[in-house]
């Protein structure tokens, strides 16, 4: 069995050296998610935004002219299409603002990783 990296021959500095591959570990996998959640996000307002370009344009082929006297087909029909068109964008606003959440809660995970591995380096520094 063989370890990674370089072995330091200061076991103090094994242990410091081991701590800042960790931390990078911990950083790395922070930034991978951050960007997964990115991801997430465009797929879902992406496919948001087609189911509602898809209610939108059934609802012109109801209800070309709105409320007219000349509107064409059942205003029940119309009324079911705008209330899903309504459930979309509530469900858009729902998915930024929990896409906000999770972001923010990574990067503040993020600022405290790289506090503690700037610190950690600072000591390591300190040391020589």
């Amino acid at each position: 069995m063989q370890l990674p990296g370089p072995v330091a021959s200061d076991p103090l500095e094994a242990f410091v050296q081991g701590k800042l591959r960790i931390l990078e570990a911990a950083i790395s996998q922070v930034l991978k998610e951050i960007q997964e959640r990115e991801l997430l996000r465009d797929m879902t307002i992406e496919d948001i935004n087609r189911q509602q370009c898809e209610l939108n344009t059934a609802l012109m082929a109801v209800a070309p002219w709105g409320d007219s006297p000349s509107t064409l087909g059942d205003p029940r029909r119309r009324a079911s299409l705008e209330k899903e068109i309504a459930a979309l964008v509530a469900e858009k606003r729902h998915e930024a603002i929990a896409h906000w959440k999770d972001v923010a809660s990574l990067k503040s995970e993020l600022r405290e990783l790289l506090r503690e591995y700037h610190e950690e380096k600072r000591k390591g520094l300190m040391r020589e």
